[in-house]
């Protein structure tokens, strides 16, 4: 494959907020004193709720969003970002950087293997590619935790199938 894949054609249009910012709030682990930053934010969907409803959020995108600033929050959203990496060593350093802006929460999501249709898909490295020519990466549970835990040298915490909270806090991991 010669040509560039178009992450940003994967950025959906979503009417409501993402599961895993969702998940957050509903956990109370997001709270209106936090500062958010949606590392990887697509359409800014999540930023736009989350400002909507009150809270100090941000986000950043290489496409959608690059001049935003990214700066270092609470809780940092790497929402379904990694599975569209095609090159492993680039999604290893996207995780690295979006944990280094996080002062309490990484959240980490993923799509899940459960979530993987035949749609057409092509495998292509480790993952696939779509109909659209765009790049999927399905994880399974325990491959995307030990990914997570290994590539940043910390024990992260399912919240659901796909999604992780890795914590620099403590007191909130309890």
């Amino acid at each position: 494959m010669n040509e560039p894949i178009p992450r940003h054609h994967t950025a959906l249009n979503r009417n409501q907020i993402s599961r895993p910012v969702r998940l957050t709030l509903e956990s109370n682990l997001i709270q209106t004193s936090s500062t958010i930053l949606d590392f990887g934010c697509g359409k800014g969907h999540d930023v736009r709720y989350l400002k909507e409803n009150g809270y100090k959020c941000i986000g950043w995108d290489p496409y959608y969003s690059p001049k935003t600033k990214p700066k270092s929050s609470d809780i940092v959203n790497l929402g379904y970002v990694i599975n569209v990496i095609e090159d492993h060593k680039e999604r290893v350093e996207v995780l690295k950087k979006a944990w280094a802006y996080a002062k309490k929460i990484l959240v980490v999501s993923a799509r899940h293997n459960l979530e993987q249709k035949d749609e057409g898909l092509v495998a292509f490295k480790d993952g696939f590619l779509t109909r659209r020519k765009t790049f999927q990466k399905y994880y399974q549970q325990d491959e995307l935790k030990a990914w997570i835990d290994e590539s940043l040298n910390e024990n992260s915490i399912a919240a659901a199938p796909g999604i992780f909270y890795v914590f620099r806090d403590a007191e909130l991991k309890q």
